[in-house]
This record gives structure tokens, C-alpha cells and sequence, in this order.
């Protein structure tokens, strides 16, 4: 029996390797598969908030965007809201208006001692009849919206709040170096501040004032007279 020669076996062996190595044809018929790269935009997944689509959104956007939707509220929506709120009523006007009286003359006491205590002057500031004075000046303006446009009423009571915090600003900084307060300045600060108390008392209407006028004189002339010393015979 005789043995095949070299290049025969050479040229069974390609025939074997071609047949191995080809690609069947039920393969060579289907499409190409091909994937989609994913983009991981959280890496925790408890940060992450699926939508529909399958994309990660950060959680801190999904709360910025629910707090943006609350902000665009349109005006009258949200005016509707007021319905549920319940909003304390006012008390008679006559009720507010001695207090701002009173006021008005501690503010002027303040004054007589800015130049020699101003320390005690910020204490007449903040005791007696200013404990209660914010309120009264926030009814003051909601009545004087009836009289007055809105605009014009909101901005008579900021001046109010802006010319004492301005008149006490200025009596905090020279007590606060241990200086005298210089009268001019702040007698300036203490002018602006009672002309605001009677741009808002104006509003007010003359019987009312007049009637609180008669009320506060009373309580001005009661206090004084505790306030004198007795003397022992």
C-alpha cells in the first residue's frame, strides 16, 4: 500500500480547515445586533429616579423642578389659597390709634436723652408702648388701604419701620464706642421718624384721632404723675 505524498496531504488539510472555519449560512442571514452604549449618570442607585424612558434623573433635580412648578403658580391660583387661611380680624380702629400716640411721644422722649445717654434712649425704643407699636402699625396701614391705594398705604407704614430702625442704628453706634451722639445727625433721623408717625396718623380719620388724642393725653398724664417721687413729710 503506498502513502500519500507530501502535497496531497497539504491539500487535504486546507480542505478540513475551510470547512471548520466557515460561518454557517442559517447565521450568515441574520442582521447584526448591536448594542447601545449606556450612560450611568448616577452611580447609586438610590440617588436616581426612573422615569418611563429608562434614563436616571438626580433626585436633587427632581426636587428642583416640583419647587419651580410651585413657584410659577399663576397669581390668581394662588389667590385662590387665601380662602383656606384663615386670617385674624382686625379690632375697631380706636383700639390702635392711642397706642401709635403713645408711641410717638416715647420716640420724642428718646430724643431729650439721645445726647447725654443714648443707651437708655435705644431702651425707650424697645419698652412701653413700642412692645406692641408693630402690630398697631400693620392695622393702621390695612385700614388706611380703604382711604388710600395699597401702594401708597404698604409704603407709609415701611417708612415708619425704616426711619426708627435708621434713628436707632445711629444712637447703637455711638453707644456702642462709648461716644456722644451728635445731635445734628441724629436729630435728623429723630425728625424723619415722627414725620412717618404723622404721615400715617393722617390717614386716619378726625373723629378717631381726636377721640385716641384725648385717650393718650390721659394715659401720658397718669404715668407722669406715678412718675414723680413722693416725698415724706
Amino acid at each position: 500500500m503506498s502513502l500519500p505524498g507530501p502535497c496531497h496531504t497539504h491539500t487535504a488539510l486546507k480542505s478540513r480547515a475551510k470547512v471548520c472555519t466557515g460561518v454557517p449560512a442559517s447565521f450568515q442571514s441574520r442582521p447584526p445586533v448591536i448594542r447601545r452604549p449606556t450612560t450611568h449618570l448616577c452611580r447609586s442607585s438610590s440617588a436616581c429616579v426612573k422615569t418611563a424612558e429608562g434614563e436616571g434623573i438626580s433626585r436633587r433635580c427632581s426636587m428642583l423642578a416640583a419647587m419651580l412648578s410651585w413657584c410659577i403658580v399663576p397669581a390668581c391660583q394662588a389667590r385662590g389659597f387665601d380662602r383656606y387661611v384663615k386670617k385674624k380680624p382686625l379690632d375697631p380702629l380706636e383700639t390702635y390709634v392711642p397706642t401709635v400716640l403713645l408711641a410717638k411721644q416715647q420716640l420724642e422722649r428718646a430724643g431729650d436723652v439721645m445726647g447725654l445717654d443714648p443707651k437708655a434712649a435705644r431702651d425707650l425704643l424697645r419698652g412701653g408702648e413700642f412692645g406692641g407699636l408693630r402690630d398697631c402699625i400693620r392695622a393702621l396701614g390695612q385700614y388706611a388701604q380703604a382711604e388710600q391705594t395699597k401702594s401708597k398705604a404698604d409704603n407709609l407704614v415701611q417708612d415708619v419701620f425704616r426711619d426708627l430702625e435708621a434713628f436707632d442704628f445711629i444712637l447703637f453706634e455711638y453707644s456702642r464706642r462709648n461716644e456722644k451722639v451728635p445731635l445734628e445727625d441724629a436729630g435728623r433721623k429723630l425728625k424723619a421718624a415722627s414725620a412717618a408717625f404723622d404721615g400715617l396718623l393722617a390717614t386716619v380719620p378726625g373723629p378717631i384721632l381726636a377721640k385716641a388724642q384725648d385717650v393718650a393725653e390721659t394715659v401720658g398724664q397718669g404715668r407722669a404723675a406715678r412718675a414723680k417721687p413722693k416725698f415724706v413729710k
